[in-house]
């Protein structure tokens, strides 16, 4: 395996011992379009680089495992998307274009959103959660603050966590709460 992938411990139970459910290369899992769109030669992989895709053998959590390391979450989403803005510049500038992506976007991370908190729905008895112990919300790839942006709505205090910097950059001149994985502090981790 490469030198950039990290064994880790199943992050359920803690257990090292796995069996392999799948060892893929991304010539096998990769469309034709997405083998034009990663520049895999920055991750120092190939196409016949092996991924394994391993369940825990005491709890049988499922994982890809070896994984990248941390060091190179930022190169997979900064270097390693070829031309990934080219065609998305829109989505970062002001217009109707924006506002009406932003708007679809927003949408389907309302969904998921409500999906979740209605297994809190006694929280939301008044309005704006009053009277209650506050809810906090960790939006690990929060890209656009979509989610962040309705946690607003509900008066949920969000953090946010992302790697792309242009998403960083757009949510972070819009005044939301946002930082690096490496940035949260102890009690966010």
């Amino acid at each position: 395996m490469n030198d950039g992938f990290v064994e880790i411990a199943c992050p359920v139970c803690g257990g090292l011992d796995f069996s392999t459910i799948v060892e893929i290369t991304p010539d096998e899992f990769l469309s034709d379009s997405r083998k034009k769109y990663y520049n895999l030669e920055v991750l120092n992989i190939t196409m016949d680089t092996s991924f394994y895709i391993k369940k825990c053998r005491y709890c049988s959590f499922v994982m890809l495992n070896p994984r990248f390391g941390d060091d190179l979450y930022g190169v997979v989403y900064n270097e390693a998307k070829v031309g990934q803005y080219d065609k998305n510049d829109w989505m970062f500038a002001a217009g109707d274009l924006q506002r009406l992506h932003n708007t679809h976007s927003k949408y389907d991370a309302a969904i998921n959103l409500l999906e979740s908190i209605i297994h809190l729905k006694d929280r939301f008895e008044k309005v704006k959660n009053e009277g209650k112990k506050p809810i906090r919300l960790l939006d690990y790839g929060c890209g656009m603050g979509h989610i962040l942006d309705l946690c607003k709505v509900f008066d949920i205090e969000a953090k946010g966590v992302e790697v792309d910097d242009k998403r960083l950059s757009y949510c972070d001149a819009r005044g939301l709460d946002v930082c690096r994985p490496e940035e949260l502090s102890a009690d966010e981790n």
